[in-house]
Protein backbone atom coordinates (compact mmCIF):
# COMPACT_ATOMS: atom_id res chain seq x y z
CA UNK A 1 0.00 0.00 0.00
CA UNK A 2 1.40 3.36 -1.03
CA UNK A 3 1.26 6.28 1.41
CA UNK A 4 1.41 9.99 0.71
CA UNK A 5 1.35 13.16 2.82
CA UNK A 6 -0.86 15.28 0.52
CA UNK A 7 -4.06 14.14 -1.18
CA UNK A 8 -6.23 16.26 -3.52
CA UNK A 9 -9.42 15.24 -5.19
CA UNK A 10 -13.10 15.63 -5.75
CA UNK A 11 -15.00 14.30 -2.75
CA UNK A 12 -17.13 11.42 -4.01
CA UNK A 13 -18.35 9.84 -0.77
CA UNK A 14 -18.11 9.82 3.01
CA UNK A 15 -18.90 6.55 4.78
CA UNK A 16 -18.61 5.18 8.29
CA UNK A 17 -16.86 1.89 8.91
CA UNK A 18 -16.11 -0.28 11.92
CA UNK A 19 -13.19 -2.68 12.03
CA UNK A 20 -11.84 -4.80 14.85
CA UNK A 21 -8.30 -4.29 16.09
CA UNK A 22 -6.93 -6.31 18.99
CA UNK A 23 -10.47 -7.29 20.01
CA UNK A 24 -11.78 -3.70 20.04
CA UNK A 25 -14.18 -2.03 17.60
CA UNK A 26 -12.55 0.96 15.89
CA UNK A 27 -14.95 3.47 14.31
CA UNK A 28 -13.63 5.25 11.24
CA UNK A 29 -14.76 7.69 8.60
CA UNK A 30 -13.78 6.71 5.05
CA UNK A 31 -13.40 9.41 2.39
CA UNK A 32 -13.30 8.60 -1.32
CA UNK A 33 -11.49 11.26 -3.36
CA UNK A 34 -11.16 11.21 -7.16
CA UNK A 35 -8.26 13.02 -8.87
CA UNK A 36 -8.40 12.48 -12.64
CA UNK A 37 -7.94 8.70 -13.01
CA UNK A 38 -6.74 8.09 -9.44
CA UNK A 39 -9.05 7.16 -6.56
CA UNK A 40 -7.86 7.77 -3.00
CA UNK A 41 -9.49 6.10 -0.02
CA UNK A 42 -8.65 7.90 3.23
CA UNK A 43 -9.65 6.17 6.46
CA UNK A 44 -9.80 8.45 9.49
CA UNK A 45 -9.87 7.16 13.06
CA UNK A 46 -12.36 9.41 14.83
CA UNK A 47 -10.87 8.55 18.23
CA UNK A 48 -7.56 10.34 17.52
CA UNK A 49 -7.03 14.08 17.82
CA UNK A 50 -6.12 14.31 14.12
CA UNK A 51 -9.23 12.35 13.18
CA UNK A 52 -11.50 14.57 15.26
CA UNK A 53 -9.91 17.65 13.65
CA UNK A 54 -10.59 16.34 10.13
CA UNK A 55 -14.17 15.36 11.00
CA UNK A 56 -14.84 18.82 12.46
CA UNK A 57 -13.55 20.40 9.24
CA UNK A 58 -15.70 18.11 7.11
CA UNK A 59 -18.86 19.24 8.88
CA UNK A 60 -18.78 22.46 6.83
CA UNK A 61 -19.02 20.57 3.52
CA UNK A 62 -22.34 21.34 1.88
CA UNK A 63 -22.10 19.17 -1.24
CA UNK A 64 -20.10 16.32 -2.72
CA UNK A 65 -17.97 16.82 -5.81
CA UNK A 66 -15.95 19.77 -4.53
CA UNK A 67 -12.16 19.58 -4.33
CA UNK A 68 -10.72 18.70 -0.94
CA UNK A 69 -7.05 18.64 0.05
CA UNK A 70 -5.70 16.77 3.06
CA UNK A 71 -2.09 17.42 4.01
CA UNK A 72 -0.22 15.76 6.86
CA UNK A 73 2.64 17.69 8.45
CA UNK A 74 4.71 17.90 11.63
CA UNK A 75 3.96 20.74 14.01
CA UNK A 76 6.70 22.09 16.29
CA UNK A 77 5.84 23.30 19.78
CA UNK A 78 7.27 23.61 23.29
CA UNK A 79 6.18 20.91 25.72
CA UNK A 80 5.22 21.37 29.39
CA UNK A 81 8.87 21.04 30.43
CA UNK A 82 9.91 23.80 28.03
CA UNK A 83 11.55 21.34 25.65
CA UNK A 84 11.09 21.52 21.87
CA UNK A 85 8.76 18.82 20.56
CA UNK A 86 6.84 17.86 17.42
CA UNK A 87 3.47 16.29 16.79
CA UNK A 88 1.55 15.24 13.70
CA UNK A 89 -1.09 17.63 12.40
CA UNK A 90 -3.36 17.73 9.37
CA UNK A 91 -4.52 20.56 7.16
CA UNK A 92 -7.91 20.38 5.47
CA UNK A 93 -8.73 22.70 2.57
CA UNK A 94 -12.13 22.55 0.91
CA UNK A 95 -12.90 23.94 -2.56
Amino acid sequence: MEQTKIVNGSLKSIKTKVFVYDGNDINTISLELIDNDVTYIVDINNESSIGRSVISSLLSIQELGKIIQLSLYSKKYTDKKGEPATSDAIGVNYN
